[in-house]
């Protein structure tokens, strides 16, 4: 049986690998964007996708970050399940999140939460020489609910990945060094 693959940005690495590793034969799903491939740019800015979520009725959901001029921002956008944006998203399918202290902010992992909402994870620099952690909080239609900065030591932290425990707390893993 054929496995039938979206791509979006460098992604296909990571769906490639388990048909290499079951012996599938791949294919991209030609319904999905143009030829099984959805490309995008944030204005005339550098777009990194690093993370994507499926949201409960199938749309999904790309995070990561964007760098401009002098600035790079926490970035979302989102998707209909052929592949086309979801203007109804955000604004207009794209969402930037800049953190209070206007430095560079860079989106790595999302973990959606009990009532639909996501967070996405990242490293926010509140100073010129120090990053910190950084979460944003979005409601499901892309409105950022809340942006989060914070140090756990002494050095440059960023987190990369966040978990829903049990209770309903929320585990951030990262690095200060």
């Amino acid at each position: 049986q054929a496995m039938s693959t979206k791509t979006i940005y460098g992604l296909l690495i990571f769906l490639l690998y388990p048909a290499i590793l079951f012996g599938q034969e791949v294919r991209l799903d030609s319904t999905f964007g143009i030829g099984g491939k959805v490309a995008f740019h944030f204005g005339n800015a550098y777009s990194y996708a690093r993370d994507v979520l499926i949201q409960h009725e199938g749309k999904i959901v790309v995070g990561g970050y964007t760098i401009s001029a002098n600035n790079s921002d926490f970035s979302i956008l989102r998707l209909l399940t052929n592949g086309q944006i979801d203007s109804s998203f955000a604004t207009n399918g794209y969402g930037l999140s800049n953190s209070q202290f206007d430095g560079n902010d860079y989106g790595f992992s999302f973990t959606q939460l009990s009532d639909s909402s996501f967070i996405l994870t990242g490293a926010s620099q509140t100073t010129p020489s120090r990053p910190s952690s950084g979460v944003v909080r979005y409601d499901t239609s892309g409105v950022q609910k809340m942006f989060v900065n914070f140090n756990v030591g002494p050095l440059a932290d960023s987190t990369f990945k966040a978990v829903v425990l049990p209770n309903g707390n929320i585990l951030i893993g990262g690095w200060d060094g």
